[in-house]
């Protein structure tokens, strides 16, 4: 089982799945974060002042470049980041990135992982039996029809693209589990955080461990009991849950 040795490696690296965060963590900014992750995680493994790398993943580039989201997380990182802790070993640098590239690959920056779709982003099914206080106007099924991809309304040619639209994320699992393999493949004492609540990632952690490296899953959901949680343990991936 990899365990986590701080006196033996140079950096700490973090992975954050940003919107996959709940907004307790995330509505004042980073460094409160930090802060929240410093005294929750850091202090539990044993930190002795090695320096950390805040990496956030997320749809930060729309087809015009930056997203709204990403320029005020872009505003907060560079009024914030880098700065100092003085630690009992020394001076801790910790630093924080938007993840727009791979972490060793850092000049091929990815555009367009916000991207516009027309539709619905799911198709969805109405249950059996629902208890509605006015069945005979029961607005579930109008949305049905919609997601069938025509307007309820008799005679109205309108379609469901041309009505809706949402906005996706694309290549934010991909990136979190490619920098997880690399830091892997790079140490076995550094250890990688991994802060998301996203089953897509395990694959990814279960790897990352058996290849030698040193993976912690911070969880944000205390109560949460998770169908990977067995394969997670046998593996060896420590668990902190952040409050």
């Amino acid at each position: 089982m990899a365990r986590f040795h701080y006196g033996e490696m140079m950096s700490a690296l973090v992975l954050i799945d940003y919107y996959n965060l709940p907004i307790r963590l995330t509505r004042h900014g980073i460094v409160p974060l930090w802060d929240r992750l410093r005294t929750s995680v850091f202090t539990e493994v044993g930190d002795e002042g090695s320096d950390v790398t805040l990496r956030l993943y997320g749809g930060w580039y729309d087809d015009k470049g930056l997203s709204r989201d990403g320029e005020r997380l872009a505003r907060d990182i560079g009024n914030s980041f880098p700065f100092l802790i003085r630690q009992p070993s020394g001076l801790q640098r910790i630093h924080c990135e938007m993840a727009s590239s791979l972490y060793k690959v850092r000049d091929s920056i990815f555009p367009a992982t916000l991207r516009d779709r027309r539709g619905f982003k799911h198709t969805l099914k109405s249950q059996e039996s629902i208890p509605c206080a006015h069945p005979d106007r029961c607005s579930i099924p109008l949305v049905t029809r919609w997601i069938k991809g025509r307007c309820p309304e008799p005679r109205c040619n309108v379609s469901s693209r041309d009505a809706f639209r949402y906005r996706e994320q694309k290549l934010v699992d991909t990136l979190m589990c490619c920098d997880l393999i690399s830091a892997a493949l790079e140490s076995s004492t550094t250890p990688a955080l991994v802060v998301s609540e996203d089953d897509d990632l395990v694959p990814a952690m279960v790897l990352a461990t058996h290849l030698g490296g040193n993976v912690c899953h911070i969880r944000t959901t205390p109560s949460r009991r998770r169908l990977y949680d067995e394969m997670m343990v046998q593996s060896g991936i420590r668990r902190i849950t952040i409050q």
